[in-house]
């Protein structure tokens, strides 16, 4: 606004506290999310970003949830309603009315987490998936993930909207809405944005290809989908789950030597006649490694004996994400329960700094 000479002011709502339901979002970026939101840390953040930008008199925060906060706004007051909060159906149907009550004509709704439109799914389908409450799930066979809530929502309140990798936008025209077409040529990002941009190159068998920044990397498929996998992004090798490099070349010879001289179908056909039951070969940081048939296991110890041969579907649903990992290989093991075990050993030192700083004494200054 301010490069382009214009007034006004940024309303942000949001409660700044832990939404993910914890029973049925069992994803450790889940658990990080709300606890980080939960301590306070994320509304410090967007406090000290705010006063940091200088545009602490143009941007008004409004603490607590949109069911609540939304209808007390003047209607048709707004020149842009952007949605990024809960993905559960009724929440995003109620967030979208809203929108549709303030925004004025000529002005846009907009927001994120649309990878599919509806009419590009099955209704059915997707009104179930969005009825179990889950936050994103396979859309089918190719890997690709939705947001199922978001879909529905977006579908049968505005119908077909202007798509551009998630994002979406609509524009208000008297009664009418009209999808906004974006050109992308003209559009720029901030330098610290553009950086930090994550782009597919391709794919090698068991591994995603991307870019970001000026570095290349390759991850296995057996982190899950890309969308998630992206969080794990590091400048080190952590074989065989994640490969880094100066060059999208150099990435493929590392997982190319990573993968040796047997194929994936020689080693497993191998395994099945050396492993037709589940076999304990060894232990690494506090987990068993147990092989079965073409699967390798890490299993917590403290669970005590775990039956591989039940399946994965029965181990994944008894069993949490961070106490029972599988992979093809003892190496592709070891290299998660490492992630695992750091990331548990952060979220140790982060809860401890929290502690410290709720326990030192704060001044009057301070505060202000």
């Amino acid at each position: 606004m301010k490069k382009l000479g214009l007034g006004g002011h940024v309303t942000c709502v949001d409660p700044w506290l832990p939404y993910f339901d914890s029973e049925k979002e069992t994803g450790r970026h889940y658990d990080n999310m709300n606890r980080a939101a939960k301590s306070g840390l994320i509304y410090q953040l967007f406090r000290h970003n705010v006063s940091s930008s200088g545009f602490g008199k143009t941007i008004l925060a409004k603490r607590g949830k949109s069911c609540a906060i939304l209808p007390k706004l003047q209607a048709q007051s707004f020149d842009i309603v952007y949605l990024d909060g809960s993905h559960v159906l009724e929440d995003v149907l109620f967030d979208l009315r809203e929108a549709k009550r303030l925004i004025r004509s000529g002005g846009i709704v907009c927001g994120d987490d649309l990878e599919l439109q509806l009419h590009e799914r099955n209704l059915a389908d997707v009104g179930a998936a969005a009825g179990t409450g889950k936050d994103y799930i396979p859309a089918g066979a190719n890997g690709l993930c939705y947001h199922p809530g978001v879909t529905l929502a977006v579908g049968t309140e505005l119908g077909p909207v202007g798509v551009w990798d998630g994002f979406w936008a609509i524009q208000r025209s008297g009664e009418q809405w009209i999808p906004v077409p974006l050109d992308m040529s003209r559009s720029t990002l901030p330098r610290h944005v553009a950086s930090a941009v994550i782009r597919q190159e391709g794919e090698m068998p068991g591994y995603h290809l991307i870019s970001s920044g000026r570095r290349y990397f390759g991850l296995a498929k057996d982190l899950g989908p890309l969308d998630i996998a992206i969080e794990m992004l590091q400048e080190d090798d952590l074989p065989p789950l994640i490969f880094s490099g100066a060059t999208l070349e150099e990435v493929r010879q590392k997982i190319d030597r990573s993968l040796g001289m047997l194929t994936v179908k020689m080693v497993k056909d191998r395994d099945l006649d050396l492993y037709p039951t589940p076999v304990l070969v060894g232990s690494h940081r506090g987990f068993n490694l147990v092989r079965f048939k073409t699967d390798c296991y890490g299993l917590r110890q403290s669970l005590g004996p775990v039956d591989a041969s039940i399946g994965n579907d029965q181990i994944e649903a008894q069993y949490a994400r961070e106490d029972a990992v599988r992979g093809d290989s003892l190496e592709s093991v070891k290299a998660q329960i490492d992630a695992i075990e750091v990331q548990r050993a952060y979220d140790w030192l982060v809860m401890r700094l929290q502690n410290l700083l709720e326990q030192a004494p704060r001044s009057d200054k301070a505060e202000s």
